[in-house]
């Protein structure tokens, strides 16, 4: 996607920032204080992180976006600056990996992931995948399934890389949603 910038891309990835300087917001969520970013103005676009990170993993990509949207990143509870409850209170978290799919299991959740599947193969409105060589949750072989199910796919190759693909690639990834929610107006 960005031949011939390679130069440009290598200095921007040399270029990571480790500040982050978003002023906390909070909210009280079932008795816990969920931290969030809050920055922008326009359609609100919220960045979720994943376990076992938080809102600090999007500190590179939000300035793409804030000029353009309300970016809205939350600290989930039990992650980043959001309280950590007492550990009787994380069963959530102590659930999650059990709830994951495989095999067929468990049953709910497999149906629920085989009738959002059917939506989106025929779901006509614009989506983004942003995925890396060689991946480890979106590999060469379900960005091709994608590509050939998914209408109204855009794809963005971002190089090299496994999972944290922001921390790897923020400026690739900030300027390919900013320039793709542009595309939509």
């Amino acid at each position: 996607m960005h031949a011939g910038l390679g130069h440009f891309w290598r200095s921007a990835r040399e270029s990571v920032s480790e500040d982050f300087p978003f002023a906390p917001h909070g909210v009280e969520i079932f008795g816990s204080n969920m931290n969030y970013v809050d920055v922008g103005q326009g359609d609100p676009v919220v960045f979720l992180h994943g376990n076992p990170t938080s809102s600090y993993l999007w500190r590179n990509i939000i300035p793409y976006l804030d000029p353009h949207v309300r970016c809205i990143a939350p600290d989930l509870i039990s992650f980043g600056k959001s309280d950590k409850p007492a550990l009787e209170s994380r069963r959530p978290i102590a659930q999650f990996p059990k709830d994951l799919s495989f095999a067929g299991e468990p049953v709910d959740v497999t149906w629920m992931i085989k009738k959002y599947n059917a939506w989106l193969c025929t779901a006509q409105h614009p989506k983004l995948l942003l995925h890396a060589r060689p991946g480890v949750l979106i590999r060469p072989q379900e960005v091709a399934w994608c590509q050939a199910h998914l209408p109204v796919l855009e794809t963005v190759d971002l190089g090299e890389g496994l999972h944290y693909l922001q921390e790897d690639h923020p400026h690739e990834i900030g300027t390919a949603i900013a320039s793709w929610y542009r595309r939509l107006l």
